[in-house]
């Protein structure tokens, strides 16, 4: 994944996209969550997108690597009675 997928990816979820009117019209509880996320973690949209406009490829698969290796995986088992 690049940057600019990165930030497509998470860009919706905290609104740092320009998505159209008529996204936003179609899908309001998506608008509402995206900005009110925004302001309940205090981002700052220009300063996000400029951070994630330096990221470097490298930086992205190293953080995969860390993350979502194979050695950091779970197993959850959920049982009702």
């Amino acid at each position: 994944m690049d940057p600019r997928g990165t930030k497509m990816a998470v860009g919706i979820l905290l609104g740092l996209g320009n998505v159209r009117e008529r996204e936003l019209a179609r899908h309001p509880y998506g608008a509402a969550f995206s900005l009110g996320r925004r302001h309940q973690m205090g981002i700052d949209p220009a300063a996000l997108n400029q951070a994630i406009d330096e990221v470097t490829d490298q930086q992205l698969r190293t953080a995969r690597q860390q993350i979502f290796d194979a050695s950091q995986s779970v197993e959850v088992v959920v049982r009702t009675k």
